[in-house]
């Protein structure tokens, strides 16, 4: 499906961008071209990056022997 009207941008290209590393609005427009049109697709390219950053797995940085109990 195509999210970017102005640059043609799919959502599959999208997302191989947030894939690739993309983490913000602005690096994915950077990977694509999505959003240097008129912008309405930004609202989009936020909520997929959010979705991606919610289905991440949490990284536990702390020691194993600094847990309390």
């Amino acid at each position: 499906m195509i999210l970017c009207l102005c640059e043609g941008v799919s959502d599959r290209a999208i997302d191989d961008a947030i894939r690739a590393g993309a983490r913000s609005v602005r690096q994915v427009t950077r990977a694509t071209g999505a959003g240097t049109g008129c912008g309405s697709c930004a609202c989009d390219v936020r909520s997929r990056l959010k979705a991606t950053r919610q289905a991440e797995p949490v990284r536990c940085t702390a020691g194993r022997g600094n847990v309390a109990g």
